[in-house]
């Protein structure tokens, strides 16, 4: 398994796959953010409580429609979310 590089962005901890950001830790969320391309894992870290699709704007623009916010009470899912951010960005 290819882990994806953890690199530092502004105000971001950011992990990055081929040079492409994949996932990151929000400050402001206090969470994770991962771009999740495949519909059905999507789907499902959305469905975990608390999470959201990512919305940097704050309301003035629409949400990010493959980026979900993951909050920290499911980080034990953070590492799999990766790797699947990871994986998704190789195709």
């Amino acid at each position: 398994m290819i882990l994806p590089r953890r690199t530092t962005t502004s105000s971001w901890a950011t992990i990055k796959r081929s040079g492409k950001m994949v996932g990151g830790f929000s400050n402001d969320e206090g969470a994770m953010v991962f771009k999740l391309s495949d519909v059905t894992a999507r789907e499902a870290a959305l469905a975990l409580d608390g999470a959201h699709l990512f919305d940097p704007s704050g309301g003035r623009r629409a949400a990010m429609k493959e980026w979900v916010v993951v909050p920290a009470a499911h980080a034990d899912k953070w590492a799999d979310l990766a790797a699947q951010a990871a994986a998704k960005s190789e195709r």
